[in-house]
């Protein structure tokens, strides 16, 4: 399968299309209905991939815990523990989520428009077969957290934060 991609400028915003129209129209959608400033791209500025891998985490993430998941043909989302409840909602009511053809997928610190196709792979996703690994690795995980090391990961991500 092929996607088309597009990074809003200065932004961490990415459009996912399986045709250019759909990244125009989506953002055609913002302009119109929620007064957003966001260029619409030349089909120039839109990038054709043959595959694509996108990542969805929060803050003090554990990154050896993690699966992956291929919603499509050759398009892997990686959920990290920490993560995997708020994508399972997602895919859920992705419905909900629809800006012009493409719906809109929030992840840390990215934001995503992908097509239907992803999400439904997400949604029918069987999900259950992962949920005993997911509470080992979060119940894991907040046993090696100490107050020290808390704060100490969260001062490098706010470091982090600013020289991005």
């Amino acid at each position: 399968m092929v996607y088309n991609v597009y990074k809003l400028p200065n932004n961490l915003t990415f459009l996912v299309g399986t045709k250019p129209e759909d990244i125009k129209e989506t953002i055609d959608y913002y302009r119109t209905q929620r007064g957003f400033d966001w260029p619409i791209p030349k089909d120039r500025d839109i990038k054709i991939l043959e595959s694509m891998k996108i990542s969805c985490a929060f803050p003090l993430v554990s990154p050896e815990h993690f699966i992956s998941i291929e919603a499509a043909p050759d398009f892997i989302v990686t959920v990290y523990a920490n993560a995997y409840d708020h994508v399972k909602r997602i895919a859920c009511v992705f419905e909900k989520l629809k800006r012009g053809p493409l719906f809109r997928f929030q992840t840390h610190p990215h934001q995503f428009f992908l097509p239907r196709c992803i999400m439904e792979g997400l949604k029918n996703y069987d999900w259950g077969k992962n949920e005993k690994q997911i509470k080992e690795w979060m119940s894991d995980r907040e046993r090696r957290l100490t107050m020290s090391e808390l704060n100490d990961q969260l001062i490098r991500e706010h470091k982090g934060l600013e020289n991005n």
